[in-house]
Order: structure tokens, then sequence, then C-alpha cells
């Protein structure tokens, strides 16, 4: 994820371009990034972060909710792209590798946007194997659930051991 999508830098508000700073900084240096950090970055002062957002604590909070719509945004637009389009958005992956480390680092930090993040995964994981189980293309299971629980938590294991090394 770009701090600045492209062609939407001017559009965006002081107070969001300080969030996304904030989503880059998170993903390089994980949650206990000082607001120093962040604003060194942003080419800001610490004071203007906590002018627009009060605390590192809603500031975070502001970050969780820009990824989670992005996420949500991403995912419900790669559903409804024609195969040519799917392939664009590939090539485009590194502009959301922070936005996945973001919500990697989320999900080991555990708490409620972590379980947020983890839960949409394993509902996709459903739907998707659901999809392949009424295709022929996956045998159907005892407990789909289940099944997508261990296959996401499975992969995401991986990701977060390279994350740690």
């Amino acid at each position: 994820m770009r701090a600045n999508p492209p062609g939407q830098t001017s559009e965006l508000t002081a107070r969001a371009r300080l969030r996304n700073s904030a989503i880059e900084v998170f993903a390089l240096r994980g949650f206990d990034a000082s607001v120093r950090e962040i604003a060194a970055h942003a080419g800001v002062t610490a004071g203007l972060i906590t002018h627009h957002f009060g605390s590192k604590q809603r500031l975070r909070e502001e970050c969780d909710a820009e990824v989670l719509k992005q996420y949500g945004t991403l995912k419900s637009d790669g559903i409804a792209m024609s195969p040519t389009q799917t392939m664009t958005m590939m090539a485009e992956m590194d502009d959301y590798a922070q936005m996945m480390v973001y919500i990697l680092r989320s999900v080991r930090e555990g708490g409620p946007v972590g379980v947020t993040f983890l839960e949409n995964m394993i509902d996709e994981a459903v739907r998707f194997t659901e999809e392949g189980v009424a295709s022929g293309v996956v045998r159907p299971s005892r407990d789909p659930r289940a099944r997508a629980r261990f296959m996401v938590t499975s992969s995401l294991g991986g990701l977060l051991l390279q994350l740690s090394l």
C-alpha cells in the first residue's frame, strides 16, 4: 500500500497523509514505533501528529480502520475483476506489501483488529473452497470452516515466521 496512491496525493488531507505515513512506519518498524519516528518519516513535528490525533493510540485506531477498509476494498475489487484486470492488479502487488505487513503485525499482536483480519481471511477461504467443491476441483470436507481455519493459520504462520526473521 502506498502512502499516497497514484493520482491521489494532492487529494489527501494532511490528516490522511499523516495516517498513511504512520501505516508505513508501523509496517516497517512495528507498533512500538514512536510518534517521533512517525513524524520524522512524514517530515513533520510530533506536535502536529498530536494536534491531529490527540494520541498515538488514536492514530493507531485510525490506521487500523484504514487498513481494514483498504483490505476490504482490495478483496471486493478483486472478486469483481476480469482476468486481465486481475493480472494487472497482481503486477501491482508491491503497492500492497506494506498493507500486508501491517496486517501480519496486527495478527501477531492479537487483539480485536488482528482477530478481525484473521476471521475475514477464514471467511474468504470458506467461500473459495465452497466454490472449489461446487466446481469439483476441491473435495468436500466434514468441517469446511475448520479446514479453512487450518489453511489460513498455516499460511499466516509461515508469513509471520518470515516477518520475524
